[in-house]
């Protein structure tokens, strides 16, 4: 799981079966539209554990 910031935004992301499914982390969570992806748009990237995000993930209600 992760974070990437690219240029059309903020996406928390994980990897599902041969490609990346992402979430506009600034859309609503209720109804926020899923993103596939084959491979990762360029952008600056922030791995991290689903079960122990950091603290700085201000975003977690998308996480549930």
């Amino acid at each position: 799981m992760g974070l990437i910031e690219t240029e059309n935004g903020k996406f928390v992301f994980r990897f599902h079966q041969n490609e990346f499914w992402a979430w506009n982390i600034y859309d609503n969570y209720s109804r926020a539209m899923t993103y596939k992806w084959k491979t990762l748009p360029k952008g600056f990237i922030t791995w991290f554990d689903i079960d122990n995000p950091p603290k700085t993930v201000s975003f977690l209600p998308i996480l549930d």
